[in-house]
C-alpha cells in the first residue's frame, strides 16, 4: 500500500484533482521531507502510525460507539428518551454544529462516559519491567526484573467511588442529581477510560 501510493504520487502529484492530501500522503511528503536526517521515517516507521492512528482514534471510537449502542437498547424509555431529545437537538444544528453546542449536551456526554466506566477500550497499559537495581513508588518497593502494569478497570468498579458500582447509571454524571459522583470529578485518576499522566517511552522499562 506505501510502495502504491509513492509511486502515485510521483506518477500524478500529491495533490492531483486538488483534493487535500490524506495521511500516508503527508507521512510520505514528511519523509520525502526528512530524507537523509535523524527524523526521516522508514517505510516501517510510517507503517506503525497507521497502526497507532487506527488503534487510538478510530478503534477507540468505534469499541465505545458500539458499547453505547448495546447499553442504550438496554435502558428504559424514559433514559432512552432523553438521550434521543439532545441527540434531535444536535442533529437539527446541521453543519451549523459546534464545540459549544456538543459541550451542553449533558445526557449524551453522561451516558457515554457511563459507557466508558464500565467498557472503557484500555482496561490495562502495556506492561513494564524494571530495570534499576530498586524502584521505590511510595511505600511500594520493585525490586529488578519486576513487570509491572496499571489496571484502570479496577477503579471503575471501585465501590469507594462508585456507589453499585455494576449497575449501568448515567446519573453519576450529572451534576445536581442525587446519584452525582462529586469524588470522581475531583480527583482525574479516578476515572480513566484512558491512561492519563506522564507518558513512558515504549521501550517496556523502568528505571
Amino acid at each position: 500500500m506505501i510502495q502504491l501510493k509513492k509511486k502515485k504520487i510521483e506518477e500524478k502529484g500529491s495533490t492531483a484533482g486538488g483534493a487535500a492530501p490524506d495521511l500516508l500522503t503527508l507521512l510520505l511528503q514528511g519523509q520525502k521531507e526528512d530524507k537523509g536526517t535523524k527524523d526521516e521515517f522508514s517505510d516501517e516507521e510510517i507503517l506503525h502510525e497507521f497502526v497507532t492512528f487506527f488503534f487510538a482514534g478510530m478503534d477507540t471510537t468505534g469499541h465505545m460507539l458500539g458499547f453505547a449502542t448495546y447499553y442504550f437498547s438496554q435502558q428504559s424509555e424514559e433514559v432512552q428518551r432523553a438521550v434521543m431529545r439532545e441527540a434531535d437537538e444536535l442533529a437539527q444544528a446541521g453543519s451549523n454544529i459546534s464545540s459549544e453546542l456538543l459541550n451542553k449536551a449533558e445526557t449524551i456526554h453522561a451516558f457515554l462516559k457511563e459507557t466508558l466506566r464500565i467498557a472503557p477500550p484500555a482496561a490495562a497499559v502495556f506492561p513494564r519491567t524494571v530495570v534499576a537495581e530498586k524502584l521505590q513508588i511510595e511505600d511500594l518497593t520493585l525490586k529488578k526484573g519486576t513487570m509491572v502494569n496499571t489496571l484502570f478497570l479496577a477503579n471503575n468498579f471501585n465501590p469507594k467511588y462508585h456507589p453499585d458500582p455494576y449497575r449501568f447509571n448515567m446519573n453519576r454524571w450529572i451534576q445536581g442529581h442525587p446519584d452525582f459522583e462529586e469524588v470522581v470529578q475531583k480527583n482525574p485518576f479516578i476515572y480513566t477510560p484512558f491512561p492519563a499522566g506522564q507518558g513512558i517511552a515504549l521501550d517496556s522499562t523502568w528505571r
